[in-house]
């Protein structure tokens, strides 16, 4: 079978298309904007769609015991704290973001009762900076 043009010269045809959109870019956003404004409808219910399968996945993954204190509360009592280098928000992601970044980004917290996490923040100290600057 015959390789196509794209694939024995990806890296060159990623450059250009990389250059294009650089060259481009208010073009590009017009005719994203045309195309949003004429399927209005159809971009709400997919993002409506997304949103909601990004929130019934993290209902899931919030389904278990606090790492701290071992009790199972319900979904909207668990949240996620941050154990290491935060690069985006999870409420932010939910909204606008990709589902991969929201993996990643979940897999760098711990899942955590209300109670724990209020406690975790202000042994960090968090509360008294803020206090600080008031």
């Amino acid at each position: 079978m015959k390789e196509s043009y794209y694939f024995r010269n990806k890296e060159k045809v990623l450059a250009r298309m990389k250059l294009y959109r650089q060259n481009n870019s208010q073009k590009i956003k017009q005719r994203y904007r045309a195309k949003y404004l004429k399927n209005k409808e159809v971009f709400k219910v997919y993002n409506a769609r997304r949103r909601d399968k990004i929130r019934n996945w993290l209902i899931d993954y919030k389904n278990k015991p606090c790492t701290d204190c071992g009790i199972e509360y319900p979904f909207y009592v668990m949240e996620l704290d941050h154990i290491s280098d935060k690069l985006y928000s999870i409420h932010q992601l939910v909204l606008s973001g990709s589902f991969s970044k929201l993996k990643i980004e979940v897999e760098k917290c711990e899942v955590v009762c209300a109670n724990c996490h209020r406690k975790r923040t202000h042994a960090r100290g968090y509360s008294h900076k803020r206090r600080a600057q008031v």
